[in-house]
């Protein structure tokens, strides 16, 4: 099977599932020939060398074989996803809102297939009438692994936010309800006995300046840690 993959490839969400769909049909020994969105960065990757030497391959060959009667598989967003380079146009998406508008519902009606990360969008667009499937995202076992490691032994419940700090997240508002449940104030600390819960995050925006987020996480956790 031959087909015309486009992605972008970096350190953000979508470009991790990105670099493990690539991974994917690498595996399956499908002929992709690829088409980055945007500049491609696999730098904080450890991938295998064959894998990068077949990815450099099939970004080579793109312009040299692409085809309109290939599939043109994109992961991507429904905005920006009029255009296409092939007849055959198949769109992997991600969708947060209860409505669909009436640009995003025209682009679906001119692509073949539509599939969303989960079945709330595909419900969304059954409701008035659009024709979309759906498809469910996993843990890569590149990145997820048991490591059989006792971190701590003292019964704390550790709690993660990942989001980057951004409005359509709710990314501080989300923070900012952690600290005032499960915070404690400046000079606090947890009684014999008494449940202790911690908090992880990996919530930095690399689109805006580190310090405004600093003051921004500072100014809705207000003394809480």
């Amino acid at each position: 099977m031959k087909l015309i993959f486009e992605t972008p490839i970096n350190n953000l969400s979508m470009g991790n599932v990105g670099i493990n769909l690539l991974l994917a049909l690498w595996k399956k020994n499908v002929d992709v020939l690829f088409l980055p969105m945007g500049q491609p960065d696999i730098s904080n990757c450890d991938l295998p060398e064959e894998f990068k030497q077949w990815l450099n391959n099939a970004g080579n060959r793109f312009l040299t074989e692409f085809d309109r009667n290939l599939w043109h598989v994109r992961n991507w967003h429904l905005a920006g996803s009029h255009q296409w380079v092939s007849n055959k146009r198949m769109l992997l998406s991600y969708h947060e809102c209860d409505q669909i508008t009436p640009p995003e519902s025209n682009t679906i009606k001119n692509i073949d297939k539509v599939l969303f990360c989960g079945n709330y969008t595909q419900k969304v667009c059954e409701d008035i009438g659009l024709k979309v499937g759906s498809f469910n995202l996993g843990f890569d076992d590149r990145s997820f692994k048991k490591l059989n490691k006792t971190y701590f032994n003292d019964g704390r419940i550790n709690h993660l936010l990942a989001a980057k700090i951004e409005k359509r997240k709710k990314t501080l508002e989300i923070l900012s309800l952690w600290a005032q449940k499960f915070g404690k104030k400046s000079g606090e600390f947890y009684q014999p006995g008494e449940q202790q819960h911690y908090l992880n995050c990996q919530i930095v925006n690399p689109f805006y300046d580190i310090k405004i987020q600093e003051q921004q996480i500072a100014q809705v956790l207000n003394g809480i840690r």
